[in-house]
């Protein structure tokens, strides 16, 4: 084959389409195995890690300077014409 390879072809599971040239993962195969499967077992890990900060004492203290610190930095980061 040319390399040219139908639009049916993203359609199949696996990382290499029979009948094509080159070696490229299919569409299906990016979006399930590659992008669901990490953004899946984060999601599963997260609530550990969240339970386990829990316990640990906080690092940080309280002050009058902290809200400003969190708040200005997000403003700043917002796209012009939002605010």
């Amino acid at each position: 084959m040319t390399g040219i390879c139908p639009v049916a072809a993203d359609n199949t599971v696996g990382p290499v389409v029979q009948g094509c040239s080159h070696a490229d993962f299919t569409l299906l195969f990016e979006q399930s195995i590659l992008s669901i499967g990490p953004s899946a077992l984060l999601l599963c890990i997260a609530p550990l890690k969240v339970f386990g900060l829990r316990k640990k004492p906080v690092k940080i203290l309280k002050h009058r300077g902290l809200f400003s610190k969190l708040v200005l930095p997000t403003i700043e980061a917002l796209p012009v014409g939002v605010y």
